[in-house]
């Protein structure tokens, strides 16, 4: 105020409206004008700081009332009934007097066990078993492995803090992906699978009673195991190779990288325990090592088919060629699914490997897997990926499958055989009268485009396979190709192969299949390679590829 009045006296100096006194000049003097713009400077830098001053109290003011809210809000959560929820299956404990829609149901599937039980293998034959009989799957990933992978490892200073940390990551993961899987087959109006590599219930085989609690206390989850049983809606336990495949339990990997600590008493040791921590769970099954590795997963499969209702069938299909795709359905299909597969045949990729997998027979190849989502205003594409790798032993064969990311997709196949084609195919798969059917169409490669195949798995218990006459009449056959290795995709993916579409099928003479006047192309190789390629080829044909 004081500089304002000042300013005022001086700027009616400078205009000439102030009084002047006798002998004052008409004009102000240069001084008087100098003065006067200083005075305004002064004014001007004033205003500023009175402005600057209030802002700086407004923000603070804000801040204040920001750092009460984010108090609030954290004494709200540290209240037990804004922790976090443990979801529980509907599948094993419905609300009561809620009905859950059977056609739009998630199951929540754990399959667990001990080190080298092959959970990586059956965790990706599952998925694609499930996803070709209709239902939309997804994975949890190990927690462990996860937090491996981004730097998180058992800690000395607190031997806990790495068991709270896998734990509750589990939680978190399991819980938004239930949701997402929930949520999807209530929209898409289909039935959903959630696979879990491991289950919250195997932290308590790595911790005694008591610090099995403090974790489930530190990270907001009941003590009540049952509470946490029910949660899932069956268990899957695959036994440790430790315990009844000793020959085949390693802690290496194939390139001889340690993939393991335990030895096998430790393995063996381990997996007891973890049955023992499942225990209890209303639906909690043990698959043993008997037989090959093959037929443990078969076992697995048919395990969870018969958990949720599917008809048991036959692993080996009945395999016909068809003139045309179906015009109509019958009524009473049931997990009616469509899918391209894109296959491709890579070579093995470690080069140490290759004289001995060559010896010993191996084909190893990538596959995409493409389905598509059609809801109300839109169309999306689900996409899987797996590697697998068939490999003879003498006269047994070796499996070994895994889910892949889009990336290590792309990796395998640069590594791409230039000696055979990328197969595409589309399939339509779907149940019926207790069989599952499976038409493929050929979409590539341009010398089988529009061969159209359908392979029929008939129920576990029924002898032999399907005889051409016994077809349902909506499926138009032209042969009986069940035995026939010119039919599967590990011969059609060979460049040079001769097309069934084309060339006129010695199979019209009526030999249901049988490798007479079959022209096959020269084996390659050495007298020993070639009767394993020719026992390869055998063994393929009778696969669904």
């Amino acid at each position: 105020p004081l500089v304002a009045r000042n300013l005022a006296g001086r700027n009616q100096i400078a205009c000439g409206t102030m009084s002047r006194r006798p002998g004052d000049s008409a004009a102000p003097s240069p001084s008087q004008l100098l003065a006067v713009l200083g005075g305004g400077a002064a004014l001007g830098l004033g205003y500023l700081l009175h402005r600057t001053v209030a802002m700086l109290s407004t923000a603070t003011k804000a801040l204040e009332e920001t750092r009460d809210v984010l108090q609030t809000s954290i004494r709200q959560e540290s209240r037990p009934e804004f922790r976090p929820k443990l979801m529980s299956s509907k599948t094993v404990s419905p609300a009561e007097g809620e009905e859950e829609d059977e056609k739009t149901k998630t199951w929540k599937l754990v399959l667990t066990g001990g080190p080298c039980a092959g959970k990586s293998t059956a965790i990706a034959s599952v998925k694609n078993f499930l996803q070709n009989r209709g239902y939309f799957v997804v994975t949890v990933s190990e927690a462990a492995t996860f937090l491996h992978n981004n730097g998180i490892d058992f800690y000395p200073g607190e031997p806990l803090l790495y068991q709270k940390t896998i734990s509750s990551t589990q939680r978190d993961h399991e819980n938004r992906i239930f949701r997402f899987a929930e949520r999807y087959a209530k929209l898409e109006g289909t039935q959903a699978v959630v696979l879990c590599d491991r289950g919250l219930q195997d932290g308590r085989s790595y911790c005694s009673w008591e610090e099995w609690r403090h974790v489930l206390r530190a990270i907001d989850l009941p003590e009540d195991e049952e509470e946490i049983k029910k949660r899932y809606s069956a268990v899957f336990h695959l036994v440790t190779a430790a315990d009844g495949a000793e020959d085949h339990y390693t802690k290496t990997s194939k390139e001889g990288k340690q993939i393991r600590d335990e030895g096998p008493e430790q393995a063996a040791a381990l997996d007891r325990k973890l049955q023992q921590a499942w225990r209890g769970h209303s639906h909690h099954r043990i698959i043993y090592n008997r037989g090959s590795f093959q037929d443990k997963i078969a076992d697995l499969q048919s395990s969870i088919a018969q958990f949720l209702g599917l008809p048991e069938t036959r692993r080996m299909p009945s395999r016909f060629q068809l003139n045309s795709l179906p015009k109509s359905y019958p009524a009473g299909l049931r997990n009616l699914s469509e899918a391209v597969f894109t296959k491709t045949y890579v070579n093995v990729p470690n080069p140490h490997r290759m004289k001995r997998d060559k010896e010993g027979g191996t084909v190893m190849f990538v596959r995409e897997r493409k389905q598509e989502s059609r809801g109300r205003n839109h169309v999306a594409e689900i996409r899987s990926y797996v590697i697998k790798t068939i490999h003879l032993e003498g006269p047994k064969e070796v499996e070994n499958q895994r889910a892949l990311s889009r990336r290590e997709y792309e990796d395998y196949r640069r590594l791409i055989d230039e000696t055979r084609h990328i197969i595409k195919q589309r399939r339509i798969q779907f149940f019926l009268d207790e069989r599952f059917y499976e038409i493929v169409e050929y979409l590539g490669p341009s010398e089988h485009k529009g061969l159209l195949l359908c392979n029929i798995h008939q129920k576990a218990n029924s002898e032999g396979h399907m005889a051409k006459a016994t077809v349902p009449s909506f499926l138009d056959v032209k042969d009986d190709v069940t035995n026939n290795p010119r039919f599967s995709a590990h011969f059609l993916s060979l460049r040079g192969s001769k097309s069934p579409v084309t060339s006129r099928s010695p199979l019209s003479k009526g030999n249901h299949g049988h490798q007479n006047d079959l022209k096959m192309p020269p084996p390659q190789g050495n007298a020993t390679q070639r009767s394993q390629s020719s026992h390869m080829l055998s063994s393929l044909s009778g696969k669904v590829n």
